[in-house]
């Protein structure tokens, strides 16, 4: 599926202030991994959250949430979570 950059910030503003978070966060002075680490984190809560609802009552509408398991969070993670391999470290710089 290919969406749109208006329709990603769309969804990325909507988990940033849809519900309150454990801490406050000003979106503006963020950096670009606090922020992806943000709607992350508020992600899973929502999902962890929706399991427990109907279907008509779902914060992630339903026709979102495949692309939100399927593509948006292991995207997500893939970012938050790398880790260069040995063969990238010991590259020669192409500088």
């Amino acid at each position: 599926m290919v969406y749109s950059i208006g329709v990603v910030s769309s969804l990325a503003a909507y988990l940033l202030t849809s519900l309150p978070m454990s801490r406050p966060f000003d979106i503006n002075k963020a950096s670009f991994f606090s922020t992806l680490e943000a709607c992350h984190s508020r992600l899973l809560q929502i999902q962890k959250e929706d399991e427990k609802r109907h279907i008509m009552d779902l914060d992630i509408p339903h026709n979102w949430v495949e692309y939100v398991e399927d593509e948006l969070l292991p995207v997500m993670e893939k970012i938050i979570y790398w880790e260069p391999t040995d063969d990238e470290i010991n590259a020669p710089n192409q500088a």
